[in-house]
């Protein structure tokens, strides 16, 4: 049994699976580090607080400074993230803008996944995915953590989504909705 799709990339649906699949993730990262590394400078500043207040005031301003300095690392990782998520945009916008067809075509077969370009093509067994997820109005297989096809679930049809399923389910692919954390 084979399945043929085309996914035509828009510049919203590149943005949108660079933000789901690694993005989110990403920055929930950096998020959980900042706060880690936020509780030091909250302790060591709730403490000069206190001796602010028992000693001398000049406690307190070394205080907000070690307070300012926590909350300015995490400005600087959220900035960071923004970075690399934006440069990770550019780089697949300029890739599609180069191509005269940036369309690309995805077939589905019992062995696994070819996916071809205009740049070339590759083929992946089914054993070589790690997760299938759904995300908003997306499906995305994942090859390893930072490489994943896109697909819009409005260009699956439901036969085609089950092939999908059916194909990880026999090769221990695990299904990721967008609520869990399997």
């Amino acid at each position: 049994m084979t399945f043929e799709i085309e996914v035509v990339p828009t510049e919203e649906l590149v943005r949108k699976s660079h933000r789901l699949s690694g993005g989110d993730r990403l920055y929930r990262v950096l998020l959980e580090l900042f706060f880690h590394a936020l509780i030091p400078f909250l302790f060591v500043g709730g403490i000069g607080l206190i001796l602010g207040f028992v000693l001398s005031p000049t406690w307190r301003y070394v205080a907000a400074a070690i307070i300012g300095c926590g909350i300015a690392l995490g400005l600087w990782s959220a900035w960071i993230e923004q970075a690399m998520y934006r440069r990770k945009v550019k780089t697949s916008l300029e890739t599609l803008r180069r191509m005269s067809c940036p369309g690309t075509r995805y077939e589905f077969t019992e062995e696994g996944v070819r996916k071809e370009t205009e740049l070339g093509f590759s083929f992946s067994k089914w054993l070589a995915f790690r997760k299938l997820s759904q995300v908003e109005e997306f499906w995305l297989l994942y090859r390893d953590e930072d490489r994943y096809f896109v697909f819009p679930s409005q260009v699956l049809s439901a036969e085609v989504l089950k092939f999908i399923m059916r194909k990880c389910k026999e090769n221990g692919v695990p299904l990721q909705t967008e609520w869990s954390d399997d």
